[in-house]
């Protein structure tokens, strides 16, 4: 029997839809937040490690540099998973940005691409965002995905997978998919580390091989993108012919 699809997530659902050796300790589902990672940062010593905070509605999402993000109640992903070990924020972000990628690309059978270090687009438009913060020794690491947001719901720069699919999405089924893929790929991470996501990044990134030009809080860099650092890197052939380092803390826009 097919489930009639539901505009709220339903709790249950998503836990039964994860893997019984999910590396995920619990899920906390909220209505109405000021954003996932506030609320993961505020929560954090009552919440085990790598709790999973998804909320049906944000009231101050936020993402890279503190810019906004529009949540659309009850249309699309908006969730922030907790960590409390050693991990670097700037590799948590792009393995959750590459681990975004492939799964929307292997569930959909279309071309979505990580655009450097936290976007996942497909074509020139913004499908999701993806962004780990640390504060007090904990990380945050959260995404917004746009799910069945229409074009009256989303910036220009933005679509949804509604939009490209022609057809809802059930969210609850997407999130449990999603998180199995994602436990997939930090287990793979936390053994092979750089390498893995290596291949990752070398399988969807948008930048490689290409032409940027990036402004960083020190000027402009133009050049080719040839490959990424052990510290999450991009590393630049400039248009003088010498490489360079970008890194993600330096970024302001890239194009």
């Amino acid at each position: 029997m097919v489930r009639e699809m539901s505009k709220r997530l339903n709790q249950n659902i998503i836990e039964e839809g994860i893997k019984k050796e999910s590396i995920f300790s619990e899920v906390v589902l909220l209505d109405s937040v000021s954003s996932t990672q506030d609320y993961l940062f505020e929560n954090a010593d009552g919440l085990r490690d790598r709790a999973v905070v998804i909320a049906e509605n944000q009231l101050s999402g936020y993402g890279r540099m503190g810019r906004a993000w529009d949540s659309s109640y009850g249309k699309g992903l908006y969730m922030s998973v907790l960590f409390k070990g050693r991990i670097k924020s700037e590799g948590l972000t792009m393995l959750g940005s590459l681990s975004l990628c492939s799964f929307l690309s292997a569930e959909y059978g279309l071309d979505f691409k990580m655009r450097w270090p936290n976007d996942v687009i497909y074509k020139d438009k913004k499908i999701a965002g993806v962004l780990a913060n640390m504060s007090d020794g904990v990380i945050a690491l959260g995404f917004g995905v746009n799910i069945n947001q229409k074009h009256s719901e989303l910036p220009d720069v933005g679509s949804s997978i509604f939009l490209l699919r022609g057809e809802e999405i059930d969210r609850d089924v997407f999130i449990f998919n999603f998180l199995n893929q994602l436990q997939k790929d930090l287990k793979s991470w936390e053994v092979d580390s750089f390498k893995y996501l290596r291949k990752l990044w070398s399988e969807f990134a948008l930048f490689k091989g290409k032409d940027i030009t990036a402004i960083t809080r020190s000027g402009i860099i133009k050049g080719v993108v040839e490959d990424i650092t052990e510290d999450y890197g991009l590393i630049i052939r400039t248009d003088m012919g010498y490489k360079t380092v970008l890194n993600f803390k330096e970024l302001i826009k890239i194009r």
